[in-house]
């Protein structure tokens, strides 16, 4: 699509979306079908108008990339079918594999052979696309010939797909005119309907069998399917958006709206609801497409065939076809990341794993739905499990307790966090020890984080220590008054400030006891020199004649002291 951001992205019918159509429309016409398109296209525009891409940053790595290679295994077990001209009719990643297993003996030689071939020859020029006929070390002394048959094996290297299904209908065509009853030995694709949809607008009401069913009738029906069916939409379009975004930026938000268009327009021409096809992204991302131009390029091209050339469709294989759809998605298997993640983080790991068997296993929007579960949790934990960094603290002529968390105060830690505190002033603070909670990690707070604070508080005024809290954001502060619990808390503005907030009286106390033992010595110094001091067992002029001396030599003139 045009509007999308990334390149590879083909926006169309998917066996996904037709899928969770089917579970909201399975008994009604074809109408609640084209309002459900059109009603999928508006709530994900109001998702774009709303910026609610962000929700999509929840699908991780592990996630996407579990999600891709059980597609990629899906879909080449979907297309073995073909590549073996089997016939056979189940649905479900482990309902085919037994069918291809049960099927096994009736494989047709021609299109097994015309399939592998296929494989062969698409492979062959995926891989002389890398061939350089100059030499490695001195690239840019290619003569002029090495570099025109450089850029022809570049161009037959990305036309492969096209070229492949050309030389396999031309092959068919050669066989059935030679052919006594114009008969093949392999599978083809036959007749396609020609034409172009009629445009209108999408249904606003319907009748089925006596029963009219007006707009608010059809909503009804259509129930949950109006929110199901976008969701499950923008989930599979980000996830397969992410998995050719390797080197480019994604707008999930922008992804929104070009799916949403796609799906506004397609209810003017009876179409299903749409999203990113990973097969078709595959094709697009293996012919080396550069721009997002390719979006109106394939749609002209599409909009020419239907109108002109579904005649000459007739005679592709479907063994060559199955071909191409199995080279596209085979290398996007990411076995790689496996024992990556198995060296750094094993939890990512069973993530993966798990996204990748549920896929294969439910389906892949259960898998996709399942694996952002798991990661959610995940960081649910992190919320309401945070971690405490404690620290004792020796300034300013005292002990404190520096506790600092880790996340901001929100509902599901409040009880962790407060038990934490109330612990550390317990123990490592042995309840006489102040308390400072380093605030400037808390970004956020709720009403629930407010009442902990109430409680917190509390709970160090009925022993007596005393609880301070350090760089508090203002956004927080001000819910904090508007809670009314404002005065009721020691906030504290630099770490700096903190001795003296803690231990002002205590610093107070030791300066006067110095000033003192200073007075002290001043006046018995005073005293010695006005021959005031008396001794029991010596002379007192003795005594004021040894305090002058002493004075005189540790005094200098002028006035001693001031006190």
């Amino acid at each position: 699509m045009l509007l999308g951001t990334i390149k590879e992205v083909t926006i169309g019918p998917t066996s996904l979306m037709a899928i969770v159509t089917f579970q909201f429309t399975r008994e009604l016409n074809i109408h609640f079908v084209i309002l459900l398109t059109f009603l999928t296209g508006l709530v994900q525009l109001i998702m774009g108008v709303l910026r609610l891409g962000f929700l999509v940053d929840f699908i991780s790595t592990p996630v996407v990339s579990g999600f891709t290679s059980a597609t990629s295994f899906i879909v080449i077990v979907a297309q073995l079918k073909h590549l073996g001209g089997l016939r056979f009719q189940v649905r479900g990643f482990l309902n085919r594999l037994h069918a291809l297993w049960t099927h096994l003996p009736e494989v047709n030689p021609g299109d097994a052979i015309l399939g592998l071939a296929s494989i062969v020859f698409l492979l062959a020029l995926k891989r002389l696309g890398t061939v350089r006929l100059a030499a490695k070390e001195r690239p840019d002394a290619a003569t002029s010939w090495q570099t025109t048959a450089g850029r022809v094996l570049w161009f037959l290297s990305i036309s492969r797909n096209a070229l492949c299904i050309f030389l396999a209908a031309l092959v068919a065509k050669v066989l059935s005119h030679f052919s006594e009853d114009e008969e093949v030995p392999f599978a083809i694709v036959g007749d396609i309907v020609p034409g172009l949809p009629t445009l209108a607008l999408p249904p606003f009401h319907t009748t089925i069998g006596n029963r009219t069913y007006t707009f608010p009738d059809m909503v009804s029906e259509l129930g949950v399917g109006i929110i199901i069916v976008p969701l499950v939409g923008v989930l599979g379009n980000v996830a397969i958006a992410k998995a050719f975004a390797s080197d480019q930026t994604m707008d999930a938000t922008q992804e929104m709206v070009a799916l949403a268009g796609c799906n506004l327009v397609g209810s003017l021409v009876q179409a299903m609801p749409v999203c990113g096809a990973f097969t078709r992204s595959a094709v697009s991302h293996a012919s080396g497409v550069r721009t997002p131009m390719v979006g109106l390029y394939t749609t002209t091209l599409v909009v020419l065939a239907l109108a002109f050339l579904t005649p000459y469709f007739y005679f592709i294989p479907r063994a060559t076809l199955a071909a191409v759809l199995i080279c596209a998605v085979a290398f996007l298997i990411d076995a790689s990341i496996v024992p990556q993640l198995w060296r750094t983080s094993k939890r990512d790991l069973v993530t993966l794993l798990v996204t990748f068997s549920a896929c294969l296993c439910f389906g892949v929007e259960v898998g996709l739905v399942l694996g952002m579960a798991l990661d959610l949790t995940r960081l649910l934990h992190v919320w309401a499990r945070p971690r405490l960094t404690i620290t004792i603290c020796c300034e300013g002529g005292g002990e404190y307790i520096l506790v600092r968390p880790s996340l901001g105060l929100l509902f599901p830690g409040v009880d962790t966090l407060r038990q934490l505190v109330d612990e550390a002033g317990l123990h490592e603070g042995q309840g006489t020890l102040p308390v400072v909670v380093d605030c400037a990690p808390i970004l956020a707070m709720d009403f629930t984080g407010v009442k902990a604070f109430e409680a917190l508080v509390r709970d160090f005024e009925k022993r007596g220590q005393q609880l301070l809290f350090l760089e508090v954001d203002p956004d927080v502060r001000d819910l904090l008054r508007r809670a009314g619990l404002y005065n009721s808390i020691s906030f504290c503005e630099e770490e700096d400030d903190l001795p003296s907030m803690m231990f002002g009286e205590r610093l107070r106390t030791a300066s006067n006891q110095d000033a003192d033992d200073a007075r002290s010595s001043l006046a018995a110094c005073e005293w010695g020199v006005d021959g005031k001091v008396q001794r029991g067992d010596g002379d007192a002029s003795s005594t004021a004649t040894a305090g002058v001396t002493a004075s005189s030599a540790t005094t200098p003139a002028g006035p001693r002291c001031s006190i």
